[in-house]
């Protein structure tokens, strides 16, 4: 080969390129809300820059020289100007509403087998209770409680998850309609 000929770049193998397509999806998980135009660009510049990168340094040096996505993506975040509801944030939200909702559920079923200890019960028992979408039931003999728990049906559940899913997108849209006036 002579000095005038110049090497062509050799080809991403295909570790090299799961790595970089993780990394950039990750960074996809922190742009959440950002509009998908703008991501989609950013997405394109970074896996350029990335593969350029990587053909001189290798593509895990490449990434670590890029940064965590989770700063790159902030620093994007902050010069779109606008702040957006996080992925995280919304997941954070759902996961206090579950635990609310088993709060309540526990509480009532408590609530049932504190009421159901107070009577006299000589033959067994079966009591039910519904609340929220399910129904309850407490077993109990004349030695105390047999059992207790939850009836759901798949039709229970589906509703539950809906009205759960229903209160995030009424939150998340509240969120964006109360970011867009302040800015």
């Amino acid at each position: 080969m002579s000095s005038n000929q110049q090497q062509a770049p050799s080809a991403l193998t295909f570790a090299d390129k799961t790595r970089r397509e993780w990394y950039l999806f990750t960074l996809d998980l922190h742009l959440a809300g950002m509009p998908e135009k703008k991501v989609k660009e950013i997405r394109q510049g970074l896996r350029g820059e990335l593969t350029a990168a990587a053909q001189d340094v290798g593509m895990r040096r490449a990434i670590s020289q890029a940064g965590k996505p989770r700063v790159i993506a902030a620093e994007y975040l902050d010069a779109h100007g606008t702040k957006v509801p996080r992925v995280w944030a919304g997941s954070v939200a759902l996961a206090v509403l579950l635990y609310g909702w088993l709060l309540a559920v526990i509480s009532h079923l408590d609530g049932m087998i504190n009421a159901v200890e107070q009577f006299d019960v000589v033959a067994p028992t079966t009591v039910t209770s519904k609340w929220l979408l399910s129904e309850f039931y407490v077993e109990v003999s004349a030695d105390g409680i047999e059992a207790f728990g939850l009836i759901s049906t798949t039709q229970t559940l589906v509703v539950t998850l809906s009205v759960f899913a229903g209160i995030s997108l009424i939150v998340a849209r509240i969120w964006r309609v109360w970011l867009r006036e302040k800015s």
